[in-house]
C-alpha cells in the first residue's frame, strides 16, 4: 500500500458519507484547514469523546475505523516527510 493509498482512507470515510471538508468542519465546530490537516495527517482529532463520537456519527463508521484511519494518515505522513 502506498502512503498515498494509507492517507487517503480518512478522506474515503468522509467521501463515503456524501460529506465535504465544509460540512464536517461546520458539524464539528472547527475549520476546513482543521479537518484538512487531519486528513493529511499533519494534526490528529482532538481525542475527546464527543469529536470522536460526532466522527464516527457522521461517516458512519467503527471506533476502530476511525483509529485505523487517524494512524494510517499519520504513517503517510511520515512516510512523505521520511521521519
Amino acid at each position: 500500500m502506498t502512503s498515498s493509498d494509507k492517507k487517503q482512507k480518512f478522506v474515503r470515510l468522509r467521501i463515503n458519507a456524501g460529506l465535504t471538508q465544509r460540512q464536517v468542519a461546520e458539524a464539528l465546530g472547527v475549520t476546513e484547514t482543521t479537518i484538512r490537516n487531519w486528513e493529511s495527517g499533519l494534526r490528529e482529532p482532538k481525542p475527546t469523546f464527543s469529536v470522536t463520537q460526532k466522527l464516527m456519527e457522521l461517516y458512519n463508521c467503527s471506533i476502530s475505523d476511525l483509529v485505523q484511519a487517524v494512524e494510517e494518515a499519520k504513517a503517510g505522513r511520515a512516510e512523505k516527510t521520511g521521519q
